[in-house]
């Protein structure tokens, strides 16, 4: 009662206060200092990409601020640490362009029981690289249209299916509340903020392998059949009129060709029927030909389609 929350630029200029709790890790100490030298050195800079991360994870219901007090003993103890850092992004000629927040978990404090990890194969796939090359030979051959996709903050889409707890440092917890101050009452004394994790937050070591699965049921919910006896990664559909259609995935990257430009457009604004929205970025991308240099015409478009589920 009557407690004083410190403002943004308290909590990002006082790290070495008393009030602050030390790092528990050598990892966490990096982490925290990288977010210091941002916030001393180009804060104007620092703080949008702070906010977008934060702004991202609270649109998306990946956290869900919760009482500390509330947890049994074992859901405190099992708690795990995160921690927001931010990486630099240049120009294609070396200057300094912005920063890019990232929240993530130290998966290394983060306990499964003796059977989950007995079980639990947290890998996420990525295509072959035979794969790969077929399928590009195959574009070459067949002039077929392109499209590379890049689904932006792709784990978060995915629904995570047991309990997970964070908790935030003080330092990203003032900035959080401050942004949403009806999280407030629910700070801890040393000023960090426990959260549950809704969605399959970067860090944490099922995240991954949830993300395949979630794309791996939207692909297949746009008619597309995944070739797992050869290669997991490997998406095909074969239309009535004999016209067909790849996608492969590399994590987070999703390269599509189609014989013809209506299956891509089909693709790519396939979730704008949806109710939640979650960021994809395709970018046309230029037909390649294996006996010369000829290209299709190349477009850039920006849909907002929804691989999240409601």
């Amino acid at each position: 009662q009557g407690m004083k929350f410190p403002s943004y630029e308290t909590a990002m200029l006082t790290f070495d206060s008393a009030h602050h709790r030390l790092p528990d890790t050598v990892t966490e100490l990096a982490l925290q200092m990288s977010l210091q030298r941002a916030m001393k050195s180009m804060p104007d800079k620092a703080r949008p990409a702070i906010l977008a991360e934060l702004r991202q994870l609270h649109e998306m219901n990946v956290l869900e601020p919760v009482q500390y007090d509330s947890l049994t003993i074992e859901e405190k103890k099992a708690c795990i640490r995160a921690f927001l850092f931010l990486k630099d992004k240049f120009t294609a000629d070396g200057t300094f362009d912005k920063f890019k927040g990232r929240l993530v978990a130290n998966k290394k404090t983060q306990g499964f029981s003796t059977t989950a990890q007995e079980t639990m194969d947290p890998s996420s796939p990525t295509v072959d690289f035979l794969t790969a090359c077929l399928i590009i030979n195959l574009i070459c051959l067949r002039k077929m249209k392109t499209a590379i996709i890049d689904v932006k903050g792709a784990y978060l889409n995915a629904l995570i299916n047991e309990l997970v707890y964070i908790i935030l440092d003080p330092t990203t917890a003032a900035i959080f509340v401050e942004e949403y101050p009806v999280y407030k009452p629910m700070l801890r004394r040393d000023g960090s903020l426990c959260c549950r994790v809704r969605r399959a937050l970067y860090g944490l070591p099922q995240s991954g392998k949830l993300w395949y699965l979630h794309l791996k049921e939207t692909l297949v919910e746009l008619g597309y059949t995944c070739q797992q006896e050869h290669d997991k990664c490997l998406f095909t559909c074969i239309k009535p009129d004999g016209s067909t259609g790849y996608i492969l995935v590399y994590v987070d990257d999703l390269l599509l060709a189609a014989d013809t430009d209506a299956e891509l457009d089909r693709i790519i604004t396939w979730s704008s029927l949806q109710t939640i929205p979650a960021s994809l970025c395709p970018r046309r991308a230029t037909s390649p030909t294996s006996s010369s240099a000829t290209t299709f015409p190349s477009r850039r478009r920006r849909v907002v389609p929804a691989l999240r589920n409601s």
